[in-house]
């Protein structure tokens, strides 16, 4: 009987075994999210001291743009920046603009694309010149191709 009952509940073992086991999901791409929620792009900056100090010298814009459409903006003036993909938008490439809008300081600032969902972070960092503030933009300072729910990222 016991054989019996080991041969009957061995294969049914290994069946549910080989059923239960999911295969490892290929690992993304360092600069890819995918996210069903879509992605928030962060724009912080820092010129040397706190947040309130940075915010006080410069004032630094973002414009989420497809083509010549601008989707989305962010023009605060007393905080940081962001602006939202969101996964309704059609699939396709978008262009993360920045802009020096006032300031006369330098500025190094941060870019995080954020999986809404997912929480998973690609951070991109860069920089103005004392001399470019207030007439400094940098078009295209990231491209995001955007295809169903994966995010790609290009610097």
């Amino acid at each position: 009987m016991r054989k019996l009952l080991t041969m009957m509940l061995l294969p049914m073992l290994v069946f549910v075994a080989a059923c239960g086991s999911s295969e490892d999901e290929e690992p993304l791409p360092a600069n890819e999210i995918s996210d069903t929620e879509g992605v928030s792009i962060v724009l912080e900056w820092s010129t040397g001291g706190s947040n309130t100090q940075s915010l006080d010298d410069v004032d630094l814009d973002m414009v989420l743009m497809k083509g010549t459409t601008e989707v989305d903006e962010s023009s605060r003036i007393s905080s940081f920046e962001d602006v939202t993909l969101e996964p309704i938008f059609a699939d396709g490439e978008y262009s993360v603009d920045l802009e020096y809008y006032s300031g006369s300081v330098n500025v190094s600032f941060t870019v995080y694309v954020i999986g809404i969902n997912s929480s998973r972070t690609l951070e991109y960092t860069g920089s103005f010149s004392a001399d470019e503030g207030g007439n400094a933009s940098w078009p295209g300072f990231l491209t995001i191709t955007k295809t169903g729910d994966t995010y790609s990222v290009q610097r």
